[in-house]
């Protein structure tokens, strides 16, 4: 057996690490678009057709495992797809989708949370009880795809609860889940927003000083060998 000898030069590493990352970044930025401004309507449209179907039940049967609205994140994957504007999608593309589409969703929740932060509101009970309960199916470990879309699914098609609220002489409030996700779509598409702009910042401005960086130790490296 022959051993090779190998010069690794960890500049050249971080190269190409930073050629991934900026893949990555460029990847998360167009499909947070897609999410910010089609998703969420997408989402609330097809619930609003499928209520107003006169043969919801012929619906439901052709679905598969009983969902009632489509797989939205298959069927956005295909979306600004285009050689022509030199995007490219990483291998793990669709895993990276649906990842940025739950962690989306969650996180959207978390900030509904906070900022409803009064232990009165009905809504915010109704959204703390219901996530709390689907934590673990929904948002914890290595599971499905589409688990926002069925979490919104679930919602959406939850029957609207009568909750008392203390104030004064007390009240009672009819909750209505639609209501719900359509705050959580809101926030999601905020969100998404957000986070998209924070994609695009990473090879105009995150990389600025690791570049620099990496051009003097090839530099420094080039020297010491001439």
């Amino acid at each position: 057996m022959r051993d090779y000898d190998f010069n690794i030069t960890p500049a050249s590493i971080c190269t190409r690490l930073i050629s991934i990352r900026e893949q990555i970044a460029e990847e998360f930025a167009n499909d947070l678009g897609v999410l910010a401004h089609t998703m969420g309507q997408h989402t609330m449209d097809s619930y609003y057709d499928l209520m107003e179907d006169i043969g919801l039940q012929k619906t439901k049967d052709r679905n598969n495992n009983g969902r009632r609205l489509p797989p939205h994140n298959l069927v956005f994957l295909g979306y600004a797809l285009d050689p022509i504007d030199g995007f490219a999608p990483s291998p793990l593309r669709q895993h990276n989708f649906d990842l940025a589409v739950l962690l989306a969703t969650q996180e959207s929740i978390h900030r509904l949370l906070n900022k409803h932060c009064n232990d009165n509101d009905p809504h915010r009970q109704y959204l703390l009880d219901f996530y709390v309960e689907r934590l673990e199916s929904h948002f914890t470990g290595t599971q499905r795809y589409g688990r926002a879309d069925d979490f919104l699914e679930e919602l959406l098609f939850g029957p609207p609860r009568q909750v008392s609220v203390v104030q004064g002489e007390g009240t009672t409030v009819v909750v209505d889940p639609v209501r719900v996700a359509e705050w959580i779509l809101q926030e999601r598409r905020e969100v998404a927003l957000e986070w998209q702009s924070a994609c695009k910042n990473i090879p105009s401005k995150d990389h600025i000083q690791i570049k620099r960086l990496q051009l003097d130790r090839l530099m420094q490296s080039y020297n010491s060998n001439t």
